[in-house]
């Protein structure tokens, strides 16, 4: 019976040494942890630099969108006797649907009118023919078009720079605006 006890109790510590982890079970199961952070480390920073990527490929097609738009300024010119808003499309693509917003100059506010300037005789002259609205132009071309003055400014003021508010559409179908020479700003509908 003794014996027999012994046997059991020799095969019970052999089986609990059998089930106790050894030191390679240990290496193993350190190095599967690491294996593990590792790979989780190596999508994080695969997903960050995809996402930087991203940001800098739309970066670089809003620059390429805005390129064109840049091209077509408006601004506020005085002559003698008259007020007008030019607007120049230097790109290479028209611009449609012209639409004009505030004109200002110093601390006044002045009126767009539909009658389209003319450069003669070394004077700018206001002419009796009519622009439709809302307008186009072509590439390398521009538009003046007469400002009313606001009520009480008997003439211009020559000495400050006017400043202009416009909106259109270019070639692509794209919308924009822009105010004087800032950069332009999609409008998104």
């Amino acid at each position: 019976m003794i014996n027999e006890s012994v046997r059991s109790f020799a095969i019970d510590m052999s089986m609990n040494q059998a089930q106790s982890p050894l030191i390679t079970d240990w290496i193993s199961a350190i190095g599967q942890v690491a294996g593990a952070v590792g790979t989780f480390a190596a999508v994080v920073l695969a997903l960050w630099l995809a996402s930087k990527e991203n940001g800098r490929l739309i970066a670089e097609r809003r620059d390429s969108e805005a390129a064109d738009a840049r091209l077509v300024v408006a601004s506020v010119r005085h002559d003698i006797g008259i007020s007008f808003l030019e607007v120049r499309n230097d790109g290479s693509a028209p611009v449609y649907q012209l639409e004009f917003g505030d004109v200002t100059s110093g601390a006044h506010t002045y009126v767009v009118t539909e009658s389209i300037v003319d450069y003669r005789g070394g004077r700018y002259v206001a002419e009796a023919t009519v622009a439709e609205m809302p307008m186009n132009i072509a590439p390398k071309k521009s538009v003046r078009l007469a400002l009313k003055l606001p009520s009480g400014l008997t003439r211009p003021d020559r000495i400050l720079v006017g400043r202009a508010s416009i909106s259109y559409t270019d070639s692509k179908g794209l919308r924009w605006k822009r105010c004087g020479y800032d950069s332009p700003q999609r409008i998104l509908s």
